[in-house]
């Protein structure tokens, strides 16, 4: 067995936010001075990430990083410490790109360490992340389609794109009585905390961007919330229930106060048909 170090290239573009992605993996044996990385990204994942952002400069960035550490790892190694290594290609900075600090870890030899690693911190969340959207529309099967069906709104429901300042923004149950109602089904469980931060974090992102439109906005999040964490229910309603803007409400909608939703936008498109 070994002991070795590790650090994981992260991109973080909002810090508000929070929303990040891992894009690589550095592993360094200290005391044989080895040194791997491994960096599998693409430029369509970072797109499918953060649409908002300039993937081809970003991409760019990573290659100039992943290039640097093989140079390096070509040479003799004399660092002690895995950051002396890689705070001369990225210093350590307020920068969206940056290098996590140092972790320990122990294996049988540094390439299964990495193997380890990158299958955990990057190939693992991917998975996540792409059952994410599956995950999503499950929530409008199991729990909200019945009820717009029974009130006689899922008929009045068609697809709406929001121009905001750095994109368009797309939704496809939507519908409008004077300003855009849109209707998002989002599943908050997920089968780990920091994967259920990650995606709320994503939201406010979302919502952040939704409120540089100039059109006035209701956005319900058709929401599955765990019930079996109360720190973690409360962290998910401050974070998305108050959100508000002076064009752009946000509510959070879940299967306990669907049916009292359903009425009240019922009573609306009644009351804007008449």
């Amino acid at each position: 067995m070994i002991k070795y170090q590790y650090q994981i290239l992260r991109y973080l573009p909002d810090r508000v936010s929070g929303e990040f992605i891992n894009v690589g993996i550095v592993v360094y044996d200290s005391v044989k001075k080895e040194l791997l990385s491994q960096f599998p990204i693409k430029q369509t994942r970072l797109s499918n990430f953060f649409q908002h952002y300039d993937s081809k400069l970003i991409f760019d960035s990573i290659k100039r990083i992943c290039n640097a550490l093989e140079s390096i790892a070509a040479i003799e190694q004399h660092a002690d410490s895995l950051n002396e290594i890689t705070k001369q290609i990225l210093p350590a900075d307020e920068s969206a790109l940056f290098f996590t600090d140092v972790k320990n870890g122990i294996d049988i030899s540094l390439t299964s360490a990495l193997n380890h690693l990158f299958k955990k911190m990057i190939h693992e969340l991917d998975l996540i992340n792409k059952s994410a959207g599956n995950t999503d529309k499950a929530v409008w099967n199991n729990y909200f389609k019945s009820y717009f069906d029974d009130y006689g709104i899922t008929s009045h429901l068609k697809t709406h794109k929001v121009v905001t300042n750095n994109d368009t923004l797309e939704f496809e149950k939507s519908w409008k009585n004077g300003k855009w109602n849109l209707f998002e089904p989002v599943s908050f469980r997920l089968s780990r905390i920091d994967n259920i931060k990650n995606k709320v974090y994503k939201w406010v992102g979302k919502i952040e961007e939704l409120k540089t439109s100039s059109e006035p906005l209701n956005l319900y999040l058709l929401s599955e919330i765990p019930d079996d964490n109360p720190e973690l229910e409360k962290f998910i309603f401050d974070k998305l229930g108050h959100l508000h803007s002076t064009k752009t409400n946000v509510e959070l909608v879940t299967p306990e106060n669907v049916m009292e939703y359903a009425e009240k936008i019922k009573n609306e498109i009644q009351s804007h048909h008449d």
